[in-house]
């Protein structure tokens, strides 16, 4: 008699090395120091340009405005 559900093979992990420690695992300090300013300064402005564009297109679409 057959097996009704055949084994599945489950793919093994792949293989890993030592874990780093979080020192290695981070940026350079001029890096993070160049980083930084500007992700404050570009952040405001995504946060800005998505809020106009939920402002401009708020309305919902009823019929094609061609018509």
């Amino acid at each position: 008699m057959r097996n009704p559900s055949p084994q599945v093979r489950r793919p093994s992990p792949p293989a890993t090395g030592p874990a780093l420690h979080p020192a290695a695992r981070a940026a350079d300090r001029a890096t993070l120091t160049l980083l930084l300013p500007v992700l404050l300064a570009f952040c405001p402005l995504l946060v800005a340009a998505q809020a106009w564009t939920w402002h401009t297109f708020r309305h919902r679409v009823t019929h094609p405005s061609y018509l």
